[in-house]
């Protein structure tokens, strides 16, 4: 395995426009995530960042969930992230373990 980390971003919260007055987000065209790495954290491994789509958690489906794992499986890291909002985050959670 790979010392190279790996970040696959979904959407969420952290990856979207946050509307205090109706307390509800808006996922962003593209992820932050990338940028805010190299230039805030700027990690001493090599980051890759891949978006496997841009959507609030509770909309995310099971494609998405199969894309997150294929994700995983295909990885040559142990060092892999991926982001997603708390919405749904248990249910890729046990998705992922049962696969």
């Amino acid at each position: 395995m790979s010392g190279k980390g790996q970040w696959r971003s979904t959407g969420g919260t952290i990856d979207s426009f946050y509307n205090p007055s109706t307390e509800s987000g808006r996922p962003l065209k593209e992820s932050v995530i990338p940028d805010y790495i190299r230039d805030a954290i700027r990690p001493h491994r090599k980051v890759s960042f891949e978006t496997i789509c841009m959507k609030d958690s509770g909309d995310l489906t099971l494609g998405d969930r199969q894309k997150m794992l294929k994700a995983v499986i295909v990885t040559k890291t142990s060092h892999i992230v991926i982001t997603q909002g708390t919405t749904s985050m248990h249910k890729t959670a046990e998705f992922l373990i049962k696969k």
